[in-house]
């Protein structure tokens, strides 16, 4: 049905739609994905288990520096960039980042 019905498309996202700016492990079983969906971030930890969202970038301020931190060409990689951003994140105060609004009131 949704292959009669639906509307053509080649299953592609435009870049503007979806995006993988970086990953990092986080364990050795899990591996975090920062997500760009249109004018939101979003921090997935992958594991074997399946995935899991941890938190949202919705503050468009915020959203355009961690695209920025993660798509500038410095030489050393979106890796390495992606490894910037998370220590970065980890040595500023929580501001919804991974802070009381992604866990409903409990830091993790």
């Amino acid at each position: 049905m949704l292959r009669r019905g639906g509307p053509k498309s080649n299953g592609v996202l435009p870049p503007e739609a979806f995006a993988v700016l970086g990953r990092s492990p986080l364990t050795p079983q899990s591996i975090a994905h920062l997500l760009r969906i249109g004018n939101t971030l979003v921090l997935v930890a992958v594991s074997p288990d399946g995935a899991q969202a941890l938190t949202e970038v919705t503050d468009p301020i915020e959203v355009d520096r961690l695209t920025g931190l993660c798509s500038s060409s410095r030489g050393h990689g979106p890796a390495a960039e992606f490894q910037q951003v998370l220590a970065q994140l980890a040595k500023e105060p929580a501001r919804g980042f991974l802070g009381a609004e992604a866990t409903g009131g409990r830091r993790r």
